[in-house]
């Protein structure tokens, strides 16, 4: 059974690395972001791409906080909203 820290791992080896991973992280910028969530939504579910933008966001997080980046582009961003049933 996969653990939390296994499927992040494969989010980002999956999801995010192919897109932004050869970005240097000061010019990430929020579009590129919307833009990976809106072609992620062609393939995925909204849950998926949000999950994906939580762990981009958290890993940006600690960038900040290491003083790499002043702010967190997918902080910026627009992540789907998931609606409720």
């Amino acid at each position: 059974m996969p653990t939390t820290l296994d499927r992040y791992r494969r989010a980002i080896r999956i999801h995010l690395k192919p897109k932004l991973g050869d970005v240097p992280l000061q010019r990430l910028l929020p579009k590129m972001f919307d833009d990976l969530y809106r072609q992620q939504l062609e393939k995925l579910s909204p849950a998926s791409v949000l999950k994906n933008h939580l762990i981009a966001r958290a890993a940006l997080d600690r960038v900040v906080r290491w003083g790499w980046l002043d702010r967190n582009p997918a902080d910026r961003a627009e992540a789907p909203k998931l609606r409720r049933t």
